[in-house]
């Protein structure tokens, strides 16, 4: 049910509900909306338990999370992500897997997770695709007590950085990974202060002058 005063803005509006959503196909163009919106109160009782399977979504936004828990759920499988903003999200256990993810405009990220000062994020990416419309990096990690894998990705061309960890204290897994680095600006990978294991990735050759690769 939309949000009180909140329609237009947000579409679809999830509380307290376990939800299955199949075979959507939502917005035309870069400025049509399609939010789905995690519950924003603090009851403990108000579990997200979210599927996005086969559909096409514009505007995803993950923008809530449970604050101060780890009930929210969100799994996107097979889902085709484009526009503005970016898929982001908070709490909780997040699996992204079989998507692809494009952004058509400027200084954007394909996944950015968590939110600023929104911890204790577990987070899967498996076996998606960034196309090389995104602008900025490819996957963002903000949070400082973030558990990931990320495994099996193809990073088609991402302007900047194929994935970034800019903040301490991540533990997980970067395996298996492929950067097709045609325009990169920055590195296939950077980490700051990550705990984990980074194996079995490659990087294509940068093409442009000035940008690198590694």
């Amino acid at each position: 049910t939309p949000a009180p005063g909140d329609d237009e803005d947000w579409p679809i509006y999830i509380n307290k509900s376990r939800v299955h959503i199949i075979g959507v196909e939502s917005g035309s163009g870069l400025y049509s909306s399609t939010y789905i919106r995690p519950p924003t109160d603090t009851d403990a009782a108000a579990f997200l338990f979210g599927n996005v399977d086969n559909c096409e979504l514009s505007n995803v936004s993950l923008s809530q999370g449970v604050p101060g828990s780890d009930h929210a759920v969100i799994e996107f499988l097979g889902v085709g992500i484009a526009g503005q903003p970016d898929v982001v999200s908070g709490h909780g256990h997040h699996v992204i897997c079989d998507c692809g993810i494009a952004w058509e405009g400027w200084g954007q990220d394909g996944i950015l997770l968590p939110q600023w000062g929104q911890d204790y994020c577990n987070l899967e990416i498996l076996r998606c695709f960034f196309a090389e419309s995104i602008s900025r990096d490819g996957i963002r990690l903000n949070g400082t007590s973030t558990k990931f894998i990320i495994r099996d990705c193809i990073f088609g061309g991402v302007a900047q950085i194929g994935i970034n960890m800019i903040s301490t204290g991540r533990i997980g897994a970067i395996l298996n990974n492929k950067f097709m680095t045609t325009d990169l600006d920055g590195a296939a990978i950077t980490v700051h202060g990550a705990a984990g294991v980074i194996d079995g990735n490659s990087a294509g050759h940068d093409k442009t002058a000035g940008g690198g690769y590694g």
